[in-house]
């Protein structure tokens, strides 16, 4: 359908007035019908719908329409007829809902000027909606597939479990028994495994609760020095087991944060570096303050869990690459959980450091900054 062939009703209170419109709007090629009221307009658009509804009332019924046609939302793009005089009227009007107005008197040229405005407002507008539709059904469908991700990962969490359990129970009953040394040691692996397993479960429901956005986050007041230390204490299993050594270093101040959960962050940012770490190496632990933000990080004493070739997939893709599946699960889950905080995972180019913030804790940001330049300002940089 061409603009010349659109439908057009003109709505006016004043029969001469309304008249000419019709007129010139049929000379130009539209399809035009009339109403003299609110109500007839209303009456004409349940009955025939136009593309375009042209409005030449008195204020008052002006008003009534425009709010008819808005809150039943009529699939129409106004255009309000007002007097010279009357300019601010019209664009109380458009804010109103209406698509543009005139002012009288109204030539031809700026009639159908005016008319294929309407017409143009009125296609983006609908195209935008059509575009709001798809984006609802496609936000509906990933609503659906993460509950059924959740659902699944769920119920193979659960028969995993399980069947770990009685591997666990198993393994220890055979362990009471007279059995040779080299079959003792064996079968010493055997809960080591249990508990990686358990923790690979345990990180995919993570993933899960994170992305659909059903893991709890119950805010509170955290000393960064205290997450450092804990974090810590949680590395120093695997990190003896590699022979590394863990350091720290944190200033004192506050972060609101999700505990647990930053702990947990921080935690797999380190596991990360250890196991890229080479033995007898060496990582450290930070938490500094800087441009009124908290910062943690881990930097590592050869490469820091993060290798130079692979620092832009990285924080491209949230992994290490596929040489490292359970680094890559760790900086996965840290970085959903610092994000969740408002927090941004980074890595530091030509230094080996993965490194996030967080906001302060408000009245604290102002009392850390002071004890850190009083402390020791050459700390505060990285």
């Amino acid at each position: 359908m061409t603009h010349r062939q659109a439908r057009v009703l003109v709505v006016g209170d004043e029969a001469s007035a309304r008249r000419d419109l019709e007129l010139a709007l049929c000379d130009e090629g539209f399809i035009v019908q009339s109403a003299d009221d609110v109500r007839g307009a209303l009456e004409t658009l349940a009955q025939d719908r136009a593309e375009v509804v042209m409005v030449d009332l008195a204020m008052g019924d002006r008003h009534e329409l425009l709010r008819a046609l808005r809150l039943r939302e009529v699939d129409v793009a106004t255009i309000v007829v007002v007097a010279a005089v009357d300019v601010a009227s019209s664009y109380a009007a458009v804010r109103e809902g209406a698509a543009g107005y005139l002012t009288k008197p109204v030539d031809s040229v700026a009639l159908v000027l005016g008319v294929e405005r309407a017409l143009e407002t009125r296609a983006l507008r609908r195209e935008i909606n059509a575009l709001r539709a798809r984006r609802e059904q496609f936000a509906m469908e990933a609503r659906r597939s993460l509950r059924a991700r959740e659902a699944l990962l769920a119920t193979v969490a659960h028969d995993v479990r399980a069947q770990l359990a009685a591997v666990t129970m198993v393994t220890s009953s055979l362990t009471r028994g007279d059995l040779p040394d080299e079959h003792r040691k064996r079968l010493a692996l055997v809960p080591r495994a249990v508990k990686r397993i358990e923790r690979i479960v345990g990180d995919l429901l993570d993933i899960g609760r994170l992305e659909a956005g059903k893991l709890p986050l119950d805010l509170e007041l955290a000393h960064a020095s205290t997450v450092v230390e804990d974090v810590a204490g949680l590395l120093q299993p695997i990190a003896a087991e590699r022979n590394v050594s863990v350091t720290t270093s944190a200033s004192d101040f506050e972060v609101r944060c999700a505990r647990p959960r930053i702990v947990q962050a921080l935690e797999r940012l380190g596991s990360s570096a250890v196991r890229g770490t080479p033995r007898n190496g060496s990582i450290r632990l930070r938490a500094e303050l800087r441009d009124d933000r908290g910062w943690f990080a881990v930097e590592g004493g050869t490469d820091g869990g993060a290798r130079r070739e692979d620092r832009e997939p990285m924080l491209e893709q949230s992994g290490m690459g596929a040489s490292d599946e359970a680094a890559s699960i760790d900086l996965v889950i840290a970085e959903r959980i610092i994000e969740a905080h408002g927090g941004t995972l980074e890595v530091e180019r030509g230094r080996t450091m993965l490194r996030f913030d967080l906001p302060l804790s408000g009245p604290s940001a102002a009392a850390a900054a002071s004890t850190v330049a009083g402390k020791d300002a050459s700390a505060a940089s990285w």
